[in-house]
């Protein structure tokens, strides 16, 4: 294989088998936890869907600053966080709602098509 391994998700069996996981990776790894789904994603340090879209922004000149990210999850975190506008979808994790600059629907009430109408873009 000549390609890095970034990211491998983990769906544990039980929430016990999930703390497990947390217990033995969590000191050398960043582990992104799903609680609710008993799985978690392992990913190398700085790799997450901001560093992604830095990395998209630079080959295409743009900024950072300019993007609207939307999500729900841990994993949608630091995008959030760190692009121009951060929409936290209704049913988000809390932390990522604290982040967020603005909340919309959950994602099964079309919450994607309300930030984009209050926002202007459709």
């Amino acid at each position: 294989m000549t390609e890095e391994i970034n990211k491998i998700s983990i769906f544990a069996k039980s929430d016990e088998d999930l703390e497990l996981i947390k217990d033995n990776f969590n000191a050398n790894y960043h582990l992104i936890l799903y609680p609710t789904t008993s799985s978690c994603e392992i990913v190398g340090e700085g790799i997450n869907k901001a560093s992604g879209i830095k990395h998209m922004m630079r080959h295409l000149g743009g900024d950072l600053k300019d993007c609207i990210a939307m999500g729900d999850s841990m994993n949608d975190y630091e995008m959030i966080k760190e692009c121009g506008l951060g929409i936290a979808m209704g049913n988000a994790d809390e932390k990522v709602k604290a982040i967020a600059d603005y909340i919309t629907e959950s994602v099964d009430n079309d919450g994607i098509a309300h930030a984009m109408h209050h926002f202007g873009l459709i």
